[in-house]
């Protein structure tokens, strides 16, 4: 097999073509079966099979579709003479079976009498059986086929599975051939007496076999007498199958079972030949296969061989994760795209031939008895020989482990009760540290502040790196450092990514970062840079470098006087080692420690790197020279390569993760804009790059293991006594992964940090966002207590600077505080502007813009030139919303019939938009009053975009004003009915202009916004969008178009809406309310003028509250009765209580219009080449909840083209 693929792969003439790699596995399974079970090889040198071998492989094929295409007379015994063909296709394969083995059978008996003696191919060893066990020809027969039928196929697809995973998992396949080239090397072949010495390919082995069991189902037993399982009764004559694929994926035995992950059988022994019922592939009991220990060990001598020999990708343009896994369902489970593959040679030509053999057989006794090395040694030394994977995975044995290192307990905790129970309650008890002898060198035995015991020395060094060193006045001095290094390596990407040598080159990330690490770092440290523009680095750099890279290679490479310390003495030339580095380490910081001294002389005074800091503070805290040296190399081995490590880890989850990358260069572009680059000072308003890196720090900490404390005291952790001196790890890369502690703990999703909360912090939490107190609540009985129990308290508005301008400090009706004003403008509302009569009489303009946007659709659907492609769905529904509420407002409508938006128009959308944009980007001043007077020039742009909006409002008020003069009367649009009203209910001017924007603003995007989820959810589940289509069908027809008068007979349409505002609020977190007292809720005092938020995008997807919350489900609403107008606090979109929206009825008419028209007009589908289940749902931070990624959508019409026109209206 070796041999042939390396003929394939460098012949020249298959040079960039993948290999078919279920060819190689099916002749391997195929020779090696028929020479075990005949004695004889059917296929020659070339690959050319002879006529024995052609007649073998079809019975096989033969009998395989035999077995497979089962007709009614299998199930129901009595109707066989209907299928009296059947009967005759079995009976001429038996006969060809039967004929064809008893002409082997002859040649090996005449072969026998010839040579006086047999050999041990099966067939051979069967003959020389016969008589002693009694066997007649028919049993010979079916048992020499048995090893046929069970070992062909078997091995084939079993290896081909393996293969596919080992592409797929690239770090699994460079891991076992590093174990391969430790053990066997590249100068000789694997065998199989080396599998008991390569535990990680047998563990491979194992995994491949859990997960892709050859037969999924086991050979299906019968009862023969009545029997109990489970508690129920199995009466005689039942056939039991055990489904050994569904035991081995069960996620109650199996952590991550769906994951390929080998290593989990280091964690624990499991065996997989009949004795641990999690893992059956070759059954259990007494039917236990014969021949396991035979397919295991030709498994896992393939699968060697294959990674020895060759490094195995993926075809070129295809992603590893895009090689298809789908099951073809059988007896047998082949992989349903046969595995295509690179293979690239990685051993010396003449190691890839053919080790050719003229053995015709083997001890059949020996390989049926189970003598390989017992998988519990293999497991021992694997212990013995990896300690850093059982500290690192020590969570597989349970959260707290331990281990004997030689002579030192070592105490591993794996989960976040036990790290508390270390690092709190027994903090004192544990805050020493274990040294090792290069730790304790480096340390000068603890005299820094990371090596160092607790007490007084460490006490007084904390205090100089707390209140000196690390200072907030001293960090803010120093960031221009941080700043120039930061730019210098983008400065140096740029350079690289553009240069024309560099074109369609990938880049190494590791170096650049490693780059501005060392050079951030050193500058912090020593006031220097020992790089210079080119990238080269001086002397004294290079020095330090290198004492770094020495004492990494010596601190991991410990010998085992590391852990018995009395064998010190034969280790004399790492003593050696110890002190050469440490002489040249402080030779290197003595010379700069004397060139800060001489120009401190010269200029007199001190600058703010961390040397100099220390040589300033050296006589007012006593510190040795010893002292200093060693607390300015724990910021160098602190600093250098960790920073490096986290931001490479963070890069690749961002190129591994588009979506994220893509959401975090949307906050910046928000916040920072294109005309600049981003500062320190831009951090804390950008909340969503914070928890990129929470997030990145979480799953990839650079320090897995928390350095390790030691007991100074016997102490009590988990229950368990740990004696003084016992050296305690935390294993905090454990404790980030624990599933009890997050969601889908491996997933790198930093919005985790927002939507988990509730989850971390409990369902109400506090943060102070500069000088003022949030509230958040999170679930339905705070929303209750906050909105109706504490209703009056909490019924004043906080106002941001933008919303205190655009409503004037309060004088609109959405940011008033609860008052007079409030109640005057909420009568004008509820009693004139959203009456239900004014509601109706308005609908013509409804009806008007969602038909204009059918008819829209219609046209661009149909139109020749857009065939088979998407139309952006979201464009449509930004029109509709923009027509009817422009409309509503101010009775006009800036968009003409070609799609194109007036002077008017335009400037209107250009406020809205640059007041969405400056409410998402808030400044420091925001969160910080008294910092106002530091921006300028943001008061400015906000008085400015104030400017334009009254202008604009006023000019239209004008051109109302007049043609009600011309004509007499007044029409039903808002702005003429707060005209007329305006006398009335005593408005001012700026209270008019303020209700009239309080409309634009919360019925633009968020109408929009919300259909295009709903859309999103109706595309994804085909079934409601197709149950919620025959509801239409039944009550509207296809002869006419849907109107708002249709609604109380379509409750299922309704239910969707509701679905869609309870899955998707348009605003997750409710507009804010302010504590006009000190209240209480959920057991906590808020204090006065503490901000009130509640969550109502956590509060619709509280699992206590709804089942399968994530679901998108209408038929949850005929279930229960959920009012969503502010009565029952599990459904909040329009808000409850004093403040609840009064547009909410408008707003629902609306969106179930439009959503009611797209299904009863169009079929909607995903684009082509995406399945429904491949839309983005992801959000888009914000106020308001937009697709990360707009719908792209295929609409097909349905109803008549004449349907499809606008029903227009010049109201």
């Amino acid at each position: 097999m070796v041999e042939s693929i390396f003929k394939d792969c460098t012949n020249p003439e298959n040079h960039g073509k993948s290999l078919l790699v279920k060819k190689y596995l099916g002749d391997v399974a195929f020779n090696n079966i028929t020479r075990l079970a005949f004695g004889k090889r059917f296929m020659n040198s070339e690959g050319i099979i002879d006529e024995q071998g052609q007649e073998f492989k079809a019975i096989v094929s033969n009998g395989l579709r035999l077995g497979a295409s089962l007709t009614i007379s299998e199930h129901i015994p009595w109707l066989q003479w209907m299928f009296p063909l059947e009967e005759e296709a079995v009976e001429k394969h038996n006969a060809r079976r039967d004929g064809l083995t008893r002409v082997i059978m002859e040649e090996h008996t005449n072969a026998r009498k010839k040579s006086g003696d047999a050999k041990k191919h099966f067939v051979d060893a069967l003959l020389t059986l016969q008589e002693k066990y009694d066997l007649s020809e028919v049993t010979i027969i079916g048992l020499l086929w048995d090893m046929i039928t069970a070992g062909t196929d078997t091995t084939a697809i079993s290896v081909e599975w393996a293969m596919a995973e080992l592409i797929k998992n690239p770090r699994v396949q460079q891991k076992a051939q590093d174990e391969l080239d430790r053990v066997v090397g590249l100068e000789r072949v694997m065998t199989e007496a080396d599998i008991p010495n390569l535990p990680y390919l047998q563990a491979i082995v194992k995994e491949s076999l859990r997960l892709h069991p050859p037969t999924p189902l086991m050979l299906p037993h019968r009862a023969k007498t009545s029997v109990k399982i489970g508690g129920y009764d199995i009466p005689e004559g039942s056939i039991v199958h055990v489904n050994v694929w569904a035991v081995a994926r069960d996620p109650a035995l199996w952590k991550n079972p769906l994951e390929f992950r080998p290593e989990r059988f280091f964690e624990e022994d499991v065996d997989m030949r009949g004795h641990d019922f999690r893992l059956l592939p070759f059954g259990a009991g007494r039917r236990v296969c014969p021949g396991a220990q035979l397919g295991i060990n030709l498994v896992t001598s393939m699968i060697g061989h294959l990674l020895h020999h060759f490094h195995w990708t993926a075809p070129d343009g295809v992603e590893p994760e895009e090689i298809d896994m789908s099951e073809r369902p059988g007896v047998v489970t082949y992989m349903m795209t046969p595995l295509q593959a690179e293979a690239t040679p990685r051993l010396p030509p003449h190691l890839h031939k053919r080790m050719a053999s003229d053995i015709t057989g083997f001890d059949l006794c020996s390989h049926c008895c189970l003598h390989s090395v017992p998988e519990a040694e293999v497991q021992a030394t694997t212990w013995s020989t990896t300690v850093a994977d059982v500290l690192q995975n020590g969570s597989a044995y349970g959260p707290i482990v331990s281990v004997w290192l030689g002579s030192a307990l070592n105490v591993v905790v794996c989960n976040a009760e036990l790290a508390k129970q270390v690092l709190k309650e027994n903090d004192q008890q544990l805050a020493d540290r274990h040294r090792t002898r290069l730790t304790a060198r480096f340390s000068r035995d603890g005299k820094d502040l990371i090596w160092a015991d607790y007490g007084p020395h460490y006490v007084k060094l904390r205090k100089v790196s707390t209140l000196e060193l690390f200072s907030a006045k001293r960090l803010d001095e120093l960031r221009p450092i941080r700043e120039d290094e930061v730019t210098f390596m983008v400065e140096s990407i740029f350079k690289d990514c553009t240069n024309p040598e560099n074109h369609g080159k990938s880049l190494s990330v590791k170096k650049y970062l490693g780059d501005v690490a060392f050079n951030n770092i050193t500058r912090l440290a020593f006031g220097k840079r020992f790089m210079n523009s080119e990238g080269i680095i001086d002397e004294q750099g290079q020095e330090l470098k290198a004492i770094v890279n020495d004492g990494s290679r010596l601190g991991t490479s410990p010998t085992m006087a590391e852990h018995i310390p009395w064998l010190q003495w034969m280790f004399p030339l790492e003593e050696e080692a110890f002190a050469k580095l440490d002489a040249r380490r402080d030779r290197l910081v003595r010379s700069i420690m004397e060139e800060h001294n001489n120009a401190r002389k010269k200029s007199g005074g001190a600058k703010n790197h961390f040397v100099d800091a220390l040589l300033t503070l050296q006589e007012k805290y006593d510190l040795s020279e010893v002292t200093f040296i060693s607390l300015l190399w724990d910021m160098i081995s602190a600093g250098m390569d960790t920073t490096a490590i986290s931001v490479e880890w963070a890069m690749a989850e961002l190129i591994k993760n588009p979506r994220v990358q893509q959401k975090a260069r949307d906050e910046l572009d928000r916040v920072v804009g294109l005309e600049r680059v981003m500062t320190e000072a831009d951090f804390p308003n950008l909340p969503y790059l914070q928890a990129i890196v929470k997030e990145s720090l979480r799953l990839h900490p650079p320090t897995p293991l928390m350095l390790p404390h030691r007991a100074k005291t016997s102490v009590k952790i988990g229950g368990y006594d740990i004696p003084e001196g016992s050296i305690v790890h935390v294993n905090v890369w454990a404790v980030a992964r624990d599933p009890a502690l997050w969601k889908n703990p491996l997933e790198f999703r930093p919005e985790r940090c927002f939507a988990e909360w509730a989850q971390a912090y409990g369902p109400i939490v506090s943060v102070w966002f500069g000088s003022a107190l949030n509230v958040v609540v999170c679930n339905a009985e705070l929303a209750k207590q906050v909105l109706k129990e504490n209703d009056q308290q909490l019924a004043d508005r906080h106002r941001t600077r933008l919303t205190a301008r655009f409503s004037r400090d309060g004088k609109d009706l959405i940011w008033a505080d609860y008052g007079p004003h409030y109640v005057k403008l909420r009568k004008v509302s509820t009693l004139e502007l959203f009456s239900a009569k004014r509601l109706d009489e308005l609908r013509p303009i409804r009806e008007d813009e969602v038909t204009f946007m059918v008819e829209s659709i219609f046209k661009d659907c149909t139109n020749p030139e857009n065939h088979g492609k998407s139309l952006s769905v979201k464009k449509y529904l930004a029109d509709v919303a923009f027509n009817n509420i422009t409309r509503l407002a101010f009775g006009k409508r800036f968009m003409n019939s070609e799609g194109i938006i007036d002077e008017q128009g335009q400037e209107l959308k250009a406020i809205v938009n640059d007041g969405s944009r400056l409410a998402a980007s808030p400044t420091m001043a925001e969160h910080i009053p008294w910092l106002q007077w530091m921006f300028p020039q943001e008061e400015e742009v906000l008085a400015k975009l104030d400017a334009r909006r009254d202008r604009l409002v006023r000019s239209i008020m004008e051109e109302h004003n007049n043609a009600r003069k011309k004509s007499g009367g007044a029409k039903n649009h808002f702005v003429d009915a707060l005209l007329t009203l305006q006398e009335k209910y005593d408005l001012s001017e700026v209270s008019f202009i303020s209700l009239l924007w309080d409309m634009i603003f919360a019925g633009m995007d968020t109408t929009a916004i919300l259909v295009e989820w709903a859309m999103a959810e109706l595309i994804k589940n085909p079934r409601v969008q197709q149950k919620a289509r025959d509801e239409l069908d039944r009550v509207v027809g296809l002869e006419r178009v849907m109107t708002e008068a249709d609604f109380p007979n379509l409750p299922y349409l309704q239910a969707i809406v509701k679905e869609s505002l309870r899955l998707h609020p348009p605003t997750p977190l409710m507009l804010p309310h302010r504590a006009k007292t000190t209240v209480k809720i959920g057991g906590y005092d808020i204090p006065e003028g503490s901000i009130v938020h509640v969550n109502v995008w956590a509060v619709a997807r509280d699992p206590a509250l709804w089942t399968n919350p994530l679901e998108f489900r209408p038929e949850r609403f005929f279930e229960e009765d959920v009012d969503m107008r502010g009565h029952d606090f599990r459904l909040l979109p329009f808000g409850a209580g004093r403040r609840v929206c009064p547009g909410a009825q408008l707003g629902i008419n609306l969106v179930t219009s439009i959503i009611g028209h797209l299904l009863h007009h169009f079929h909607w589908t995903t684009p082509d080449g995406v399945e429904p289940e491949e839309i983005d749902m992801s959000e888009t931070p914000g106020l308001v909840t937009y697709m990360m990624t707009p719908l792209q959508a295929v609409a097909t019409p349905r109803l008549p083209p004449h349907l499809h026109k606008r029903m227009a209206s010049d109201m």
